[in-house]
Order: C-alpha cells, then structure tokens, then sequence
C-alpha cells in the first residue's frame, strides 16, 4: 500500500512540473541543444500555435530604427530538440490606431538553419512607443513534425530611434526611401568596408529592396574640415544591399555623405559616426 501511494504521489508530482514548464523551461533543459548565440541578444520565446514548434527570437543588438539583424531558433514543443528543417516567414508590423503599417525586412534565405538559427533582419521605419509597440509575426511551416504543420508566434517589441544611421529621405520625383546604415560596426583608421540598404515604399504594407540607383559617397570630418582619398563607391550587391569601401584618416566626428542617382537626378543624405 505504501509503494502505491509513493508511486502515485511521485506520478502526481511529475505531473505538476511538467505543467509547469515554461517554453524557456523546456528550451533550457535540453542540453542536446547548442544553436550558436554567443554575443547575440535574446528578445523573447513563444510558441507558434499550431506548428508544434517553440520560437527563440534574437537580435545581434538593441533594438533600433534602422536595419536589425534577427535570428530565429525552433525547438520542438514536445521533446525540445532543436528543428533545423522549416520554412520560416517574418511579418513586422505597427498598429496605430487609424491605421497599420509594415517597414522592410528580409525572410531567411535557407530553409535550413545556419548553425541552428535561421538569420533574417527587419528595418524598423519609426521608433515605437508604450501605445504603439512594433509586433513580429514569425510565420513556422515545421518540416520535421508529422504532417508539417503551420503556426505563427507573435513578439511584440521596443525600438528606439537612431536618427544617424538611419535616414528617410523623399526623392525628386516623390518617391519616399529608406536607408540603413549597416557597417563599418566598429570603425578603425583605414579602409572600412562599408554598407547600407535601401528600400522603396510602394503603400503602407510593401517596402521592397529598390537595385535601382547607382551611388556615390564622400566622407567628411566636420571638426577638422576635410575629407579622405581612396574610397570606393558602393554598388548594388542584392536585396538592396548597396557595398563599398570608405577610408577614415583618423579618429573623430565623421559624416559618410550618400549620393542616389537615377535617370539624371541626384538626391543625398548622410550618415554620422564618432570613433
């Protein structure tokens, strides 16, 4: 009689931890699971209803106006093994009331994770504030459960502003666009490899990558009142990806002046850094 009630209390006890596990519970407790996150930043984790599938959501920084680097990480809800075969979508979006926007943003190239993490990145247009939060819908189609089934987590999040790395500007002939700085991360003297995106809004619900303009650059040192030699302007190198070289002659106040041309028209913004 006693092993009975000792068996029976022990099923019951089991019973409530396990009803008591919290998706991070079951993430943390699998020590099968080693997706590479070293320096990475985690946001939050939710289950994609649905999917069979818990969803890790990091960013390789805080959160800010601009392009922002994420990394989505599944595990399975049941067992906690990590899936690494998924069809992963992001949606983000601003509710403000009257109305809903989007902004940019780029889905996973590769329906298999990258050292356990699927990369993807979003360019939040405006900051976000107590009223009107940013939501990140991640869309999971689980290749690794039965049936492969579908569900979507939703985060909600806090972006701050960054008015000098990233810019909207509207053109000449009244297109609105975006840019984002990328890199340098960490600027040193020398030739830095430079980086930033660019985007087009077409409505309120579609930013496409716009490949469309040719760019120039010239860097420019406030302070002390000249420029530097050796640059190379960036070019087009996908998915509005524009990449070159920019050449700092040595520390301080620095602006990256971005010149966009197109069918005989110039229009300019700029970038500030300080190292």
């Amino acid at each position: 009689m006693k092993t009975l009630l000792f068996k029976a209390s022990l099923l019951l006890a089991i019973a409530l931890y396990v009803s008591g596990c919290s998706d991070s519970d079951v993430i943390t407790n699998n020590g099968t699971n080693n997706p590479g996150l070293s320096g990475l930043i985690k946001v939050d984790s939710a289950y994609a209803t649905g999917s069979k599938a818990i969803v890790a959501l990091y960013a390789s920084d805080s959160l800010k106006t601009g392009y922002n680097k994420f990394y989505v990480v599944l595990y399975d809800s049941a067992t906690g093994t990590l899936i690494t075969d998924s069809h992963v979508m992001i949606m983000p979006e601003m509710n403000m009331g009257m109305m809903s926007h989007s902004a940019p943003y780029e889905n996973p190239a590769s329906e298999t994770a990258v050292d356990g993490k699927y990369p993807c990145a979003v360019v939040f247009i405006m900051p976000s504030d107590n009223t009107m939060p940013w939501k990140l819908d991640v869309m999971v189609h689980n290749h690794s459960a039965p049936g492969e089934p579908e569900g979507t987590a939703s985060f909600n999040l806090a972006v701050s502003n960054n008015p000098t790395k990233f810019k909207s500007i509207l053109t000449g002939d009244s297109t609105r666009l975006y840019l984002s700085y990328v890199q340098p991360k960490s600027p040193v003297v020398g030739i830095n490899d430079f980086e930033f995106t660019l985007h087009k809004r077409v409505s309120m619900m579609s930013f496409p990558a716009d490949s469309s303009y040719t760019s120039t650059i010239y860097p420019w040192m406030p302070s002390m009142g000249h420029g530097s030699p050796n640059n190379v302007d960036p070019s087009h190198i996908g998915m509005g990806h524009y990449n070159g070289d920019v050449n700092f002659t040595m520390t301080g106040d620095w602006q990256i002046k971005v010149y966009l041309h197109k069918n005989g028209q110039t229009d300019s913004t700029y970038f500030d850094l300080l190292f």
